[in-house]
């Protein structure tokens, strides 16, 4: 079957002319008949040995994206990606009639078949060539470190896709040497005798660096704005119920609509200002910033709660740098707000988690076990499933599309970041 998309050169040893499809998926985990999505996908078209076309999207899986912490990718980053059944058409194009190529081709060609089938479709038999067999074993990352290919992120779809397109020229131009034949490499992974599905390109892409720069709704600090700029002086108690309900709003690190209005109309109702409310805001980040100094260090996990607070606030991540520079004590104003760790503030709740953690524990990454003993040693009682009677669901990312956060905001269940949940807890987290 290679031998009719393949031919060499006139001299027969750089360059081996081809039509490939070069694939790369990250996913939500291992497995595709275990309900494991596709969360990027990536595919760079060779023709004779040069790329012709690169195709990368983010997919909405619409479920939890899983390890956020391997592959990069937020449930933020995928609430504007198309689902894979919106960009078929566009994968359909770049494969028909070409060799489907990857690194341990057959978990890429299973989970793209795996996509295919939950939109109705079949994927029909098709020419494949893995390079891991190829070189006869290996990782992508020791065999790009071999041959000093680079490769700006591990676990990146599109880096991966041309980092094992370079593998591919490498490994094709020294197969003369070993007396072996492209061919030899070259499986047709099962599937019916149909044809390619007649679907439509939607000429759809969403990509890391589009997520990244997709601007976060500033609610609360466009909607201050709101607020009279003079009025009635307010009291510590003010201050205090206002920080209360602040700290509910933030404590899932999102903010909804009508989260940002219950707090304008709170503040109204007391007769804050914009000035105040500001202030508040001010002083409530920079207890959160105290908060993350109390043993001495920040971690990386709570430098980016940190500017996410900010962020939801309307400051920018040069406040926060500015304050972990500048605080050493906090003044009394500060100590009087309650953001966080120390005793346990939610013993006796019944909490739920959902989500692949990125926290680390004495040097210990946070399975689901571990947090659920975690929690257990801390008086809380552990469910299994979100139900109307639960207390409390523990998320790793306030967008998760799992079904257990679908079904918490369904029924109003209280849900929390869990950066704030092990502070509260009193449990302190790398």
């Amino acid at each position: 079957m290679l031998g009719k998309i393949l031919h060499r050169t006139k001299n027969d040893s750089t360059r081996h002319p081809g039509r490939f499809a070069v694939v790369d998926v990250e996913t939500t985990g291992l497995f595709p008949r275990a309900n494991d999505r596709v969360v990027e996908i990536a595919i760079v078209q060779l023709d004779g040995g040069d790329i012709s076309d690169e195709f990368v999207t983010l997919i909405n899986p619409q479920r939890d994206v899983g390890p956020t912490r391997i592959h990069g990718i937020a449930a933020r980053d995928v609430l504007n990606a198309p689902t894979f059944g919106e960009v078929a058409g566009d994968v359909v194009r770049r494969l028909t009639d070409r060799v489907f190529v990857a690194h341990n081709a057959r978990f890429d060609h299973d989970f793209v078949a795996a996509e295919f089938a939950r939109i109705g479709c079949q994927l029909p038999s098709i020419p494949t060539l893995c390079t891991m067999q190829l070189a006869c074993g290996g990782s992508l990352d020791s065999l790009c470190n071999h041959f000093n290919i680079d490769r700006d992120r591990a676990h990146s779809a599109l880096d991966d896709a041309r980092a094992t397109a370079r593998l591919l020229e490498i490994l094709l131009s020294r197969i003369g040497s070993t007396g072996m034949r492209p061919g030899d490499f070259v499986r047709i992974q099962e599937g019916p005798s149909v044809p390619w599905p007649n679907l439509v390109a939607s000429g759809r892409s969403h990509t890391r660096q589009r997520a990244a720069h997709r601007q976060e709704p500033h609610y609360i600090s466009r909607l201050v704005e709101r607020l009279p700029p003079a009025g009635t002086p307010t009291t510590a108690e003010n201050h205090l119920e206002y920080v209360d309900l602040l700290n509910r709003v933030l404590e899932d690190r999102k903010v909804v609509q009508a989260e940002a209005d219950a707090l304008v109309e709170v503040a109204t109702h007391w007769g804050l200002t914009k000035e105040q409310a500001v202030a508040i805001h001010t002083e409530y980040l920079a207890a959160v910033v105290q908060t993350a100094l109390e043993d001495g260090t920040v971690t990386e996990v709570e430098r980016s709660d940190l500017n996410i607070v900010a962020q939801l606030l309307g400051f920018d991540q040069a406040f926060i740098a500015e304050r972990l520079d500048a605080l050493n004590t906090p003044p009394a104003s500060q100590r009087r707000l309650d953001v966080g760790r120390g005793q346990n503030q939610l013993r006796g709740l019944s909490v739920c988690f959902t989500g692949d953690s990125c926290l680390m524990f004495r040097g210990e990454s946070v399975s689901r076990a571990l947090a659920e003993r975690l929690a257990v040693d801390a008086g809380m009682l552990v469910k299994g499933s979100v139900t109307k009677k639960l207390d409390l669901l523990v998320t790793v990312d306030a967008d998760s599309l799992s079904g257990k956060a679908r079904k918490a905001r369904e029924y109003g269940t209280r849900v929390m970041a869990e950066t704030v949940f092990w502070q509260l807890v009193g449990v302190e987290m790398q």
